[in-house]
């Protein structure tokens, strides 16, 4: 998969988590394949139940569930007669509880009234589970069963799950640390909601007071999926929406009125167009004023800094024509700036292109519109300027490549940063957004390259394995989960170690980094067919950066079925989620990984981090 920064550079939409503590599912009895006695019953949750008249039935309920679990159970049955029947409620062949059904009768009416049993604090167990009732003793005129409870304490186990929708993966496994010696770090929750499988809403820190050296691994997920889900989707992402503010129809004759925005929808950006009539001007009659705000690099947006571009549609145009100025004020602006002024005599579409770092985040920004009579103006907006890269090829040998990547627009520009890259003995390419490095691999021609690990100036490392033997050539395993590789500030909205030079040896898949804030590390890139390994080392922090994480996670968490990650466990701790209410987790190796499959990005990595010194 492309490593195109585009997607990346939006941030962020912390919204407040609607998830309830619990998930209450559902098994109806007649669901199950059977065979069985069904009857119609009206007031029954599906309109049927199972009939049990011996005790040889079993009726067993599969469901999935991505981790250890505690539950509520509750059958739920009618019966019309005076004698009991004996129940048992069985998880996984083990005996959970039992009761005595109630023994009443009306006529057969009660066949149609439905009772419940409740077992409480039921340990459900992690993978694929199963959830069987039996009947030890069947009354004269049986039972029948309607459907059977489940109400799961884990606020983000989903239908898709509990009905084994989604492909369950193994449990990861840890190795023995060699670090003798060696005290626990501990992984620090930083995360948040978000709608949107664009966005990294997962941040999880790493702490070590003497960290010397880590690696980082990607493996192949624990599932194994025949989907290979790779495009992006940004159906839930409203700050990914480009268009910052749309006016679909402005009519100069309107003066005096405010009107709001129509797009995006419930106007973030706060703007609204008002016109007024102009004074001693010997042109123009009527000025429009568009208002609006934009989020920046202080808050993690690049909207205020980025290029953008201006749109407008000018129909209904007088006989005579009418003449127009357009012009703006932005950032630490207290005159206007002129776009163009222009005359037209027939509708016209005319567009101008904003330079970056024109707008303010912190005081509103304005669109100016001069005529000089009245008209229409239709689809007036302002866009998000289009992102461009610039592939550069630095180093490039039988047994590597490296590539850097210039953008028209990097996020960390507003800081004065970019990325220096130099080769060993080699050429300097600067203004670098991110490098990448691609190996060959024997399967899908001479030519099939293979790109396994991106480092981007921001301190972002992206990691893959080689991808499986495929025919195709240019067939790709996406990248997934990120981790910041330096020290950076998880207070911040986007948190960044912004490298300033790398050094890159290819004999040895080497590279030195030196930080903008001073610290230096080296990393060191293997691979195998199974695994890409990245082994940072010989880590020389700048003291003002004590206290900060390492290292961070970075990753995304919509909804079971649409995640990046969905599990973090470590050496010490057992698995827990990645937006689990927990604070901190102590351990040396800590891994990121998806305990069931998702549809986005679905065979993009597990991530593991481990303290070797």
């Amino acid at each position: 998969m492309d490593a195109s920064p585009i997607l990346i550079l939006h941030l962020l939409l912390a919204l407040t988590n609607g998830a309830s503590a619990v998930g209450t599912f559902r098994m109806e009895a007649e669901s199950l394949p059977g065979p069985h006695t069904e009857n119609w019953r009206s007031n029954a949750s599906g309109g049927k139940t199972v009939y049990v008249t011996s005790t040889n039935l079993k009726l067993t309920f599969p469901m999935c569930l991505p981790s250890d679990v505690t539950a509520d159970v509750t059958v739920v049955y009618s019966k019309d007669g005076l004698d009991q029947d004996n129940i048992t409620v069985q998880v996984g062949g083990t005996q959970v509880g039992s009761f005595l059904t109630v023994a009443e009768s009306n006529g057969g009416q009660y066949w149609n009234f439905f009772r419940s049993h409740s077992i409480n604090g039921v340990s459900l167990g992690r993978g694929l589970r199963r959830l069987s009732l039996t009947f030890p003793s069947v009354s004269q005129y049986g039972v029948e069963i309607d459907y059977v409870e489940v109400k799961v304490y884990d606020e983000f186990i989903n239908k898709k799950v509990f009905n084994c929708s989604l492909v369950q993966g193994a449990e990861p496994t840890f190795s023995a640390s060699q670090a003798q010696g060696l005290g626990n770090g501990y992984m620090e929750q930083n995360s948040y909601v978000t709608p949107c499988p664009e966005e990294d809403n997962v941040h999880l820190s790493v702490y070590h007071d003497t960290v010397s050296s880590y690696t980082l691994t990607a493996t192949n997920p624990l599932y194994r999926s025949f989907y290979d889900e790779k495009l992006p989707d940004t159906s839930t992402c409203p700050n990914l929406d480009a268009t910052y503010w749309l006016f679909p129809q402005v009519d100069s004759s309107n003066i005096g009125t405010s009107v709001d925005a129509s797009i995006p929808t419930n106007n973030p950006n706060n703007a609204t167009v008002t016109g007024e009539t102009v004074s001693n001007d010997a042109v123009y009659i009527s000025k429009f004023a568009v208002d609006f705000d934009l989020k920046g690099f202080t808050t993690g947006f690049v909207d205020a800094d980025i290029h953008s571009e201006l749109k407008i549609r000018f129909t209904s145009i007088p006989s005579a024509g009418v003449s127009v100025k357009v012009t703006y004020k932005g950032k630490v602006q207290t005159t206007e700036t002129v776009l163009e002024e222009f005359d037209i005599s027939a509708d016209t579409d005319k567009k101008w292109d904003i330079p970056e770092m024109t707008w303010s985040e912190d005081d509103a920004n304005n669109v100016y519109i001069y005529v000089s009579d009245d008209v229409v103006m239709e689809d007036v907006q302002l866009v998000r300027g289009v992102m461009t890269e610039e592939k550069l090829e630095i180093f490039k040998s039988d047994a590597v490549v490296l590539e850097g990547t210039r953008v028209n627009f990097w996020w960390r520009r507003p800081a004065g940063e970019n990325l220096k890259v130099e080769v060993d003995q080699g050429p300097v390419f600067t203004d670098l957004a991110y490098i990448a490095i691609m190996v060959p691999v024997p399967w899908g021609g001479a030519n099939n390259w293979q790109q396994i690990f991106v480092l981007y100036q921001d301190g972002n490392v992206r990691l893959v394995p080689v991808p499986y033997a495929s025919p195709t050539p240019g067939h790709t395993t996406p990248f997934g989960t990120s981790v910041i590789v330096g020290k950076s500030n998880p207070n911040e909205l986007r948190p960044a170690a912004g490298i300033q030079r790398l050094v890159f040896k290819p004999k040895t898949f080497q590279m030195t980094l030196t930080y903008y804030d001073g610290s230096t590390s080296d990393l060191t890139l293997t691979y195998n067919m199974q695994t890409t390994t990245l082994a940072v080392s010989n880590l020389n922090f700048d003291s003002a950066t004590s206290g900060l994480p390492f290292a961070a996670f970075r990753s995304m968490f919509v909804e079971f079925g649409n995640t990046d990650s969905d599990s973090v466990q470590t050496d010490v701790e057992g698995q827990h989620h990645v937006l689990g209410a927990w604070t901190t987790l102590n351990g040396k190796e800590f891994k990121v990984f998806r305990s069931v499959e998702s549809r986005h990005l679905t065979q993009s990595p597990d991530i593991s981090l481990k303290i070797e010194a």
